[in-house]
Parts: C-alpha cells; sequence; structure tokens
C-alpha cells in the first residue's frame, strides 16, 4: 500500500453502501510485510475492524519491484508521525489469492473487486479456480494507459509493469462476446492526470481553511503528507517543477477507480474494448496494448474509462 492506495482505501471506508469484506494485500510501492501494516494501520485508526490477507510479496515471474516515488514516503504511508500504530491487526492465516476464490465462492455474482496494486493475487485467484470470472459480480481496476504514456518507465504504467503477466491473464479471463457487457472496469494512469484534484480541494478535505475537521480528514492527511511535500511544495523534497506541480496538483490516482466503483454515473466516456498486456518487451513489458479499431480480436474483455463528469 502507497499513499494513493491509502487515499483510496479511506474513501471506500468512508462509504456506508459498501460492505468490505476483506483486504488482500499485495507487492508494489511497499513490500507486502509492510502493505499489511499499513492497511491494519488504516484500520486502527479509522476505528475498522476488516479481515486482512497477505498474499504475493513478487510477481508471478518477476521479482519485487519496489516503488521509487518520494510521494509515499519511506513507509508508504507519508512517513506519519501522528498516527496510531500500536494494537494493529494481524494478517489471517490464508493467503490472499485463497480468500479471493473462498469469498467469491461464499457469495457467487455478488462480490466486486478493486484492483489498486499489482494485479498477482487476482491471476493466482483466477488460476486457482477458472470458474471466478463467472461468479465475480464486477471488477474495477486502476492500472494501465490507455495512451501510451508510462509512468514508471516510457510506455508501462506502475501496476501493471511490476506484474505484466498477472494483468495479462486477468484481462485474458474477463473475455466475453461482443454483445455482452464486460465485468472488467480499466480507469488508467492518464485520467488520473487529466482529473488531478486542486489543493484548494484537498484543504478541505482535510480540515484547513476554516473547513470541519473530521476523522478521515485527519487521516487522509496524514497518509498524504509526502504526495504534499512531493508535489505541492517547491523544496529539496519537490519531484516535480513548478509548472508540473501547478498542472497536476493532488493526483489520487487509486481514488478515480474507487470512485467510479462507488458511483458508476461519474462517467462520461467510456468504451468497450480488447485489451491485452505486453509481457516480452525489454522496453515496454506492461503495455496496455488496446484494439481500438477491433480488428485483432474476436472478443472484449474491458470497459476503459477515458472521461468522468
Amino acid at each position: 500500500m502507497g499513499a494513493d492506495d491509502a487515499v483510496a482505501f479511506l474513501l471506500c471506508l468512508q462509504q456506508p453502501q459498501l460492505d468490505i469484506l476483506a483486504v488482500t494485500a499485495v507487492h508494489g510501492n511497499s513490500h507486502v510485510d509492510q502493505v499489511c501494516v499499513n492497511v491494519a494501520t488504516c484500520l486502527r485508526n479509522m476505528e475498522r475492524d476488516i479481515p486482512i490477507y497477505k498474499g504475493c510479496s513478487q510477481g508471478l515471474l518477476r521479482p519485487w519491484a519496489q516503488g521509487t516515488w518520494p510521494g509515499h514516503g519511506s513507509d508508504g504511508l507519508g512517513d506519519s508521525k501522528s498516527l496510531f500504530r500500536d494494537n494493529i491487526a494481524s494478517p489471517q492465516k490464508e493467503h490472499a489469492a485463497m480468500a479471493i476464490v473462498n469469498l467469491v465462492r461464499a457469495n457467487p455474482n455478488e462480490v466486486e473487486l478493486l484492483v489498486i496494486g499489482p494485479c498477482t493475487n487476482v491471476a493466482l485467484a483466477l488460476k486457482l479456480d477458472p470458474e471466478l470470472p463467472n461468479l465475480i459480480k464486477k471488477i474495477w481496476v486502476m492500472g494501465g494507459t490507455s495512451e501510451g504514456k508510462g509512468n514508471i518507465v516510457c510506455a508501462s504504467e506502475f501496476n501493471f509493469h511490476c506484474d505484466p503477466e498477472a494483468a495479462n491473464i486477468m484481462f485474458k479471463a474477463f473475455e466475453v462476446d461482443k454483445s455482452v457487457e464486460p465485468k472488467l472496469t480499466l480507469y488508467p494512469w492518464e485520467q488520473c492526470c487529466n482529473h488531478s484534484l486542486s489543493w484548494d480541494f484537498f484543504d478541505g478535505l482535510v480540515g484547513r481553511k476554516d473547513k470541519p475537521a473530521t476523522l478521515a480528514g485527519f487521516v487522509l492527511g496524514e497518509v498524504a503528507g509526502a504526495i504534499e511535500r512531493t508535489t505541492r511544495i517547491l523544496g529539496k523534497d519537490s519531484f516535480y517543477s513548478e509548472e508540473q506541480n501547478a498542472k497536476f496538483q493532488f493526483i489520487a490516482c487509486d481514488s478515480f477507480a474507487a470512485a467510479v466503483m462507488i458511483d458508476d454515473s461519474i462517467t462520461k466516456e467510456i468504451q468497450t474494448l480488447h485489451i491485452t498486456v505486453e509481457t516480452a518487451g525489454n522496453l515496454t513489458a506492461g503495455t496496455t496494448v488496446i484494439d481500438w479499431y477491433e480488428r485483432h480480436s474476436e472478443n472484449r474483455n474491458c470497459r476503459l474509462v477515458l472521461d468522468l463528469d
């Protein structure tokens, strides 16, 4: 769990209509052990009790590719000094992939998955139980690109680049006939940049500028602290130029996928397409390959979000 994952998690925790059955941890911006700690820390501070399942510590065929963006902080939670870190929950004994299989099997056509990290746990679950795509209600994914503008290498987004094989397995598993709407919705990296939130809006969320203070706002301000230091405040911690800081402001990547899951009506443009993920390229591993003109595939597998209200 990196800082933007935590922001999305906080958004979900604030939705009383969501029945969150579990949180599954995977490698990504932090080691999977640290991810479990970060999830438990968020739950401790939000006064919630939800089972945590530890998953894969690396990709299916690739070693862990630790994120290097300083906006996550060294611990993935912004290096907060104010969050409660005592008495946090430990992960369940069951592996995350098996937990996905068992929870879906126990609740057929009711469970929706929100995938905001590398797809390794999901791919492993799909291999353990090939019938799973028929039993999952919907799956919402933040990852990949719609315009080939990578954020970790030139053409690949971080989540897919960490485990291209897993992402490709996931897309293949959810292929359907063109007459059927796919269950998988993808929110790509470029749309995160196109819909960045203003820092004034962020200030309101965290209880600044005469806005009321809330528990969620306090936790948000803490986990996003390194994002703010990295992308808002020019100085030794700044990752971007002044022009870039002004253009993008607060990019809450995973929160957009969570928001679309919570209320699909906020989308303005969605295209139903077929997507594969490049697994073999030396320069393009993890690249999202989109059949825009539907000339190379007989099926579809994705609702690709291209604009929000």
